[in-house]
């Protein structure tokens, strides 16, 4: 079996990835840690499908992000653990620096393509490209509804204009036409949820016992994917990385879509 890493392609420049792709945001997630037990300041970066129960969405903690100190962070997470529990989510733990639903996207061109290329370590991505999964029933990830938030209307196709301020992320501040809500294709973030057995390389470590974070030397890490890594998913992030891994079944279920906006880069290992 061979396994693909899904990226974006080779854009001719920033401007070009940003008027494609625009910004997923995720305004409510875990702040980082300050741990006074490892001494180490941390956060994560994984995306969850479960939405943040309304109770908790005026917390400062979870809208600024900023770390927090170990014990507090502890309480913190057992705090939006049993809400999500009451809520109906299935999750056994939560980690530093976690995003919750709901996300927003922000385009600053019309949305063709069916990979939008606007969050690390998830994609939004067509309806055709969630019905075709699903109806194979792919495993590792799951589907979340996207709001749309600023949406442009001008083609993907054409040479991206260059803001005012020449940064590629103002091009979504400077849209000055939004496509009507009617017009807008549904879209949906998939949701990475599995993850493969860790890379060559990376050896055990001591866990913190206050924070959860795991050491390793990534220097010693190797990108590779072996056989004896692969937990059964069909997608799947690569373990200490954002690197979205699918199996030959889902590639090529992609390739007779055929699905847009995206390449695809074979991972060395693979048998």
């Amino acid at each position: 079996m061979n396994f693909w890493r899904l990226d974006r392609p080779d854009y001719p420049s920033d401007y070009a990835d940003t008027f494609i792709n625009g910004q997923l945001e995720h305004p409510f997630g875990l702040p980082g840690v300050r741990c006074e037990e490892c001494g180490q300041t941390w956060g994560g970066s994984r995306i969850l499908p479960h939405a943040l129960p309304e109770p908790l969405r005026g917390r400062k903690e979870l809208t600024d992000r900023w770390p927090i100190d170990g014990r507090s962070h502890l309480k913190l997470r057992a705090e939006v653990l049993e809400a999500l529990h009451q809520a109906g989510a299935t999750i056994d733990s939560l980690r530093p620096g976690d995003e919750f639903q709901p996300a927003f996207l922000d385009v600053p061109s019309r949305p063709e393509a069916d990979f939008l290329w606007s969050s690390a370590g998830s994609v939004v991505v067509s309806q055709r490209i969630k019905a075709t999964l699903t109806a194979a029933g792919v495993r590792g990830a799951t589907f979340v509804p996207v709001t749309p938030r600023r949406i442009g209307v001008r083609q993907p196709e054409l040479p991206p204009p260059i803001p005012v301020s020449g940064e590629p992320e103002d091009l979504i501040t400077e849209i000055q036409a939004t496509l009507p809500k009617d017009d807008v294709p549904v879209l949906h973030e998939l949701v990475i949820t599995a993850e493969s057995g860790p890379p060559a390389g990376v050896t055990a470590a001591p866990v913190c016992p206050l924070c959860g974070r795991e050491s390793y030397d990534p220097a010693a890490r190797h990108l590779v994917m072996l056989p004896q890594m692969w937990g059964g998913d069909d997608i799947f992030l690569l373990a200490t990385t954002l690197w979205i891994v699918v199996t030959d079944r889902v590639r090529d279920l992609l390739v007779r879509v055929p699905a847009s906006n995206l390449q695809y880069h074979r991972l060395e290992g693979a048998a």
